[in-house]
């Protein structure tokens, strides 16, 4: 295996702080002047939803303005000696240039949006991948003593294996724990001063989110969980998911290791399927896939991955009614009524309908990459993982 090195030089730190510069007015631009979010708690986060690090922000009164500022930012690439890091900000710059025609209103075909702010595959996901995936979970489930049709299986599957909404801080609590001494012994070691509280809420468009600033991680109450989904929540959001990665993002920006755009987390930017396949890389990293509901669980949400990212091209691309797109979400994900309301509620959001794409096409493009990874380079390639900015590109040459 070739080991892959990211070195950076002035010009790109350089860069790095104008671009978070303008990154950051537009972002306090696009919070005065939208009105595209029917929904509270996205509206709220705006197109930066954390920022790690101080820094100072530009002033505008135009998108226009914005724009000409990534252009001048784009002609001075050549600053940057690194040709991956190079590569990876010629990507970011592109994608934010391209954000500011869809805030606008002159982005038409959601495809291309996908397309240009992700740097993904911006087709559904085909009609065979899906009947594979369900035929994997029947039989996973007929293996485990259930008998019936898939879906039934997996109702009968769900209600054994269901956390009941008293019990669920406290699981939450232990298996944060637990997580994060796995993280310490298996991947960092300095993450001791990280504290994560589990906090129930309700009429959300998400699952569960991890909150850095807060310390919490929110999880959804509308709807129930089994204990192996509050697993994979809880390795997703916090351990080692969000904010291991987020905390060591912010350690290495302020020790002067890595440049400044590595504070901002960025909704629909290049490095965003990365962020999440991180995520989603979870249990792999801990050694917590360990038994038959683990895997029916990985197929069961493998499976949500899937069609939430259909359907919300079903929403914004074909433009099907939502009734039509929740009983697809219910035929093929055999999903809640409420946690189907939620996911419609996060994919017609005119920010979040493209980024769906972030979480199947992030894992699909990590996941082979984590598994090639011998043992003895695997702290090598943590490093790698969590403390630079990458997409699947600058991945590959592992």
């Amino acid at each position: 295996m070739t080991k892959m090195t990211i070195t950076y030089c002035d010009g790109d730190f350089e860069l790095s702080e104008e671009f978070v510069k303008i990154t950051l007015g537009l972002d306090e631009f696009y919070k005065k002047t939208q009105n595209s979010s029917q929904n509270g708690f996205l509206k709220t986060e705006g197109l930066v939803p954390v920022q790690l690090v101080e820094s100072q922000v530009y002033q505008y009164g135009s998108f226009a303005h914005i724009l000409e500022d990534y252009r001048s930012l784009y002609s001075r690439l050549n600053n940057i000696q690194n040709e991956l890091r190079r590569e990876y900000m010629a990507k970011q710059i592109n994608g934010m240039m391209y954000y500011i025609r869809y805030l606008e209103g002159k982005a038409h075909s959601f495809r291309n949006i996908v397309r240009n702010l992700l740097f993904v595959d911006s087709n559904p996901v085909a009609g065979w991948k899906i009947n594979r995936i369900q035929q994997r979970l029947e039989a996973q489930l007929k293996a485990a003593g259930y008998s019936g049709t898939v879906q039934q299986m997996y109702k009968k599957w769900f209600e054994d294996r269901k956390v009941e909404t008293d019990d669920m801080l406290a699981v939450l609590t232990n298996l944060i724990q637990t997580a994060k001494e796995d993280v310490s012994r298996k991947m960092f070691d300095d993450i001791h001063s990280i504290e994560a509280k589990p906090k129930l809420v309700k009429d959300v468009p998400f699952s569960a989110y991890a909150d850095y600033k807060s310390r919490e991680m929110l999880i959804n109450a509308d709807y129930h969980y089994t204990y192996e989904d509050l697993k994979h929540l809880v390795t997703h959001e916090v351990f080692p998911g969000h904010f291991t990665h987020m905390y060591k993002r912010e350690q290495a920006v302020k020790c002067g290791k890595i440049p400044l755009d590595a504070g901002l987390v960025i909704t629909n930017s290049a490095s965003s399927p990365i962020f999440e396949g991180i995520a989603d890389c979870g249990q792999i990293f801990l050694g917590w896939d360990e038994n038959e509901h683990d895997e029916i669980a990985k197929t069961a949400q493998q499976l949500k991955m899937c069609t939430t990212l259909n359907a919300s091209y079903l929403l914004n691309e074909l433009q099907l009614d939502k009734s039509e797109v929740a009983n697809y979400l219910a035929s093929q994900a055999f999903g809640q009524e409420n946690w189907i309301k939620s996911r419609i509620s996060f994919i017609e959001d005119f920010i979040r309908g493209p980024f769906i794409y972030s979480y199947y096409r992030g894992l699909e493009s990590l996941l082979p990459i984590v598994q090639s990874v011998p043992i003895e380079e695997k702290q090598d390639f943590y490093h790698l993982l969590y403390e630079n900015m990458l997409t699947a590109d600058e991945l590959k040459i592992f």
